[in-house]
């Protein structure tokens, strides 16, 4: 199996715990502990030397090494390399993935989310750009990820509509769109997960259209990524200043979102 199929298996467990997790905690914590295992035995078989080749040790090479590679771990000062599961986990958690493996706090759980969607999740099948030298030697690494994703992509998002074999109308849904307008993810779930995935892809409020709200002619739209992408626009950074140096916006979306609550 292609190194990319795993991640994306991996990646899918990972957000099927995510959505289950206020219910079933004890399912989660266990299928978490699964997952985790199967990913950092799979970088461990022969795959991951497809990433990470062996190369000959000198006191020079050695000194070069950053002390984000981990023990066992293979790097090439000159032809540097990003970091796997188990480095930048432990890269943002200041602790060792055994110790991940063997604490159900969900913080652990949120950090292995983290991890897999800022190294695999956000690059999907394209050429990862980004400077992970760079990205590691930050002092806030997911700050750094964030931005050198918006860098790679220049993110915005979109409304997308679906239409039936007649042409007509049938949904519309949200997505984040690279510049040249690919489709990068759409937009589903809670407030707080549409607002993390436009964090990872380094997404700002210039991301979201001034239109937003005009582009939604279905009734059905869910009120909820309405609302987080609203929310994202007036919040991000501070921002509540975008709203306040336009209030005939501000009106119009107060309207609208009004209108759909009574409707």
């Amino acid at each position: 199996m292609e190194l990319s199929s795993r991640i994306d298996q991996v990646m899918s467990s990972s957000e099927a715990l995510r959505i289950n997790a206020a219910k079933q905690s004890e399912r989660v914590s266990a299928q978490f502990s699964s997952d985790l295992e199967t990913a950092l035995q799979y970088e461990n078989e022969g795959t991951i030397n497809e990433i990470v080749q062996p190369v000959s040790k000198d006191a020079t090479a050695d000194e070069q090494v950053p002390s984000w590679v981990a023990p066992g771990y293979s790097f090439d000062p000159t032809a540097p390399r990003k970091p796997n599961m188990r480095e930048f986990m432990q890269a943002l958690s200041n602790t060792t993935v055994e110790k991940l493996l063997n604490d159900p706090n969900p913080e652990y759980q949120q950090i292995t989310r983290l991890a897999s969607e800022l190294l695999y999740g956000v690059v999907g099948s394209n050429e990862d750009t980004r400077d992970w030298s760079m990205i590691m030697g930050s002092g806030d690494i997911v700050k750094a990820a964030r931005q050198a994703t918006a860098e790679m992509y220049a993110p915005f998002v979109d409304v997308v509509l679906i239409k039936d074999d007649a042409g007509s109308l049938t949904q519309q849904i949200a997505t984040i769109n690279d510049a040249d307008g690919n489709i990068l993810r759409s937009l589903t779930g809670g407030v707080d997960y549409v607002r993390e995935t436009l964090e990872n892809f380094g997404a700002t409020s210039a991301s979201i259209p001034e239109d937003l709200t005009s582009r939604i002619v279905v009734d059905d739209f869910s009120d909820t990524i309405l609302d987080a992408l609203v929310n994202f626009k007036s919040q991000y950074e501070g921002e509540a200043l975008a709203m306040v140096a336009d209030p005939d916006a501000a009106a119009s979306t107060a309207d609208f979102l009004s209108d759909r609550a009574s409707a």
